[in-house]
């Protein structure tokens, strides 16, 4: 089993290294193939599976005992590990672990918007949105639109 992840940290750091940091190169032929150890598939629509043999998405990571994608900056100070979630140079997200210990480090969570409409949204999947925090820091709670620092709509 220790053998097992070991090829699997391997094969996903490999397609990191293709799919999201452009630092490596990887060659595949024809529609659909998969490594020798069928832990690495890809398809003729461009789609990159770990784990799987069916991707459904341009990456999809897929174990049943520790599902999870690791950001690793090599242990050091900096620099910080970021998921980036981009559209172009004026619309782009990212979550960012600042592990350093001053007053801005934590999880954050950033909207780099240049229009000034910027914000975080939190949803559930039946209930539609719950919460969101706006450029402007205004939290609102059952609001899209909250016009104070916090604004909480309801009756309970």
């Amino acid at each position: 089993m220790q053998a097992k992840k070991g090829i699997f940290a391997l094969a996903l750091i490999a397609v990191l290294g293709v799919a999201v940091l452009g630092v490596a190169r990887a060659a595949f032929s024809g529609p659909a193939t998969q490594n020798a150890d069928g832990i690495i598939t890809t398809t003729g629509g461009g789609n990159i599976g770990v784990g799987t043999t069916g991707p459904g998405a341009k990456l999809e990571v897929s174990d049943a005992t520790s599902p999870k994608i690791r950001i690793y900056n090599g242990g050091g100070a900096s620099p910080n590990p970021q998921l980036e979630l981009y559209r172009n140079a004026s619309a782009y997200g990212y979550i960012e672990y600042k592990p350093a210990g001053g007053s801005g480090d934590g999880l954050v969570f950033h909207d780099a918007r240049s229009d000034g409409a910027a914000k975080i949204i939190f949803s559930t999947y039946t209930g539609g949105e719950k919460m969101r925090i706006t450029d402007a820091g205004n939290v609102g709670i059952a609001t899209t639109t909250p016009a104070y620092t916090l604004t909480v709509v309801g009756t309970g």
